[in-house]
């Protein structure tokens, strides 16, 4: 199947490509089309490094409850490694926390468990989360819902919206508006059940390359993430960036927050993402709560749950 999708969306890329004049908006769209589909076999191992800039003080980003901290808003910069994966529906979301230097200054800060490792998988079947921490032993949850965690290069491949909980679709990004300003570009719009509007910026001139992607909020349409993807490379017939920058501005147009992505590798079509990379290998010692059922229990309580194994079913 991938292969006649591969061999058709070069067809239609070559077609688009023979002029720079104004294109038809159903050509135009079976590019895009044929691009999202030939990232569904993808893996992709990347470094982010975010800077945190919130107008607060250090007491402001410290949220208690009683003597215990129940929230702490960034501030500082933090670095972590990162993959994602899709095969299909599968996707997998897996965080290493490298660093972060706070740059609070507060008595109580010293008492947060950082999480240095959160992993996602989702499946048909069901959703899978295992959560590593600096001090306790790690916990993991199985539940139904796919409400997916917080998107980067997800996003900057074109695959989801920010904010939502699921990836995008060949049906929705169908009924998305299409226009093309200008012979360079051409520009994909969507208007979410919020009323949010999400626009994507694919350049010609880069194979239909996604080089812009916004996120505007009611009422006024104020740019509040952004997006802009550069340093592209032909992988396998497919411009990708290797270099991602995203800001994240607040109503009064302030830098909250900056993301800098960088690629290490991309895999299109890898014979190791194969259905069974989007299971947990759960570690020794993971207390698990499968909220389908309501039980807890821990990896040690069956050996059929040991270190390394798949969770039956």
């Amino acid at each position: 199947m991938f292969k006649n999708t591969y061999i058709i969306f070069g067809m239609l890329l070559t077609l688009a490509a023979t002029t720079v004049a104004q294109q038809d908006e159903s050509v135009l769209r079976d590019v895009l089309l044929g691009r999202f589909t030939k990232l569904q076999n993808l893996i992709v191992n990347y470094k982010v490094t975010t800077e945190f800039t919130p107008q607060i003080t250090d007491e402001q980003a410290v949220t208690k409850l009683g003597e215990k901290i129940i929230m702490v808003t960034k501030k500082g910069s933090l670095v972590a490694t990162k993959e994602f994966s899709i095969l299909e529906k599968r996707y997998l979301y897996d965080k290493h926390l490298e660093s972060w230097d706070q740059k609070i200054k507060h008595p109580d800060l010293p008492k947060v468990n950082l999480t240095k490792r959160q992993l996602d998988v989702f499946n048909p079947k069901r959703t899978e989360h295992l959560r590593c921490f600096e001090k306790n032993k790690p916990r993991g949850e199985i539940r139904n819902q796919r409400n997916l965690p917080e998107g980067d290069i997800d996003v900057a491949l074109g695959l989801r919206e920010f904010g939502q909980h699921e990836l995008l679709t060949d049906v929705l990004i169908n009924e998305m508006s299409i226009s093309q300003p200008n012979s360079d570009q051409v520009i994909l719009r969507d208007v979410d059940a919020k009323g949010v509007t999400h626009e994507w910026v694919f350049d010609l001139k880069l194979g239909y390359a996604l080089t812009r992607y916004r996120r505007l909020v009611p009422p006024d349409k104020h740019v509040n993430i952004e997006y802009i993807m550069e340093d592209f490379k032909n992988i396998d017939g497919i411009f990708l960036p290797f270099k991602t920058r995203s800001r994240w501005k607040g109503r009064d147009n302030k830098t909250l927050r900056t993301d800098t992505i960088e690629i290490i590798e991309y895999k299109l079509n890898d014979p190791n993402n194969t259905p069974e990379r989007y299971r947990i290998k759960w570690p020794e010692g993971t207390r698990i709560f499968d909220k389908r059922s309501g039980i807890h229990f821990s990896t040690r309580d069956d050996p059929r749950f040991g270190i390394g194994k798949f969770l039956p079913g």
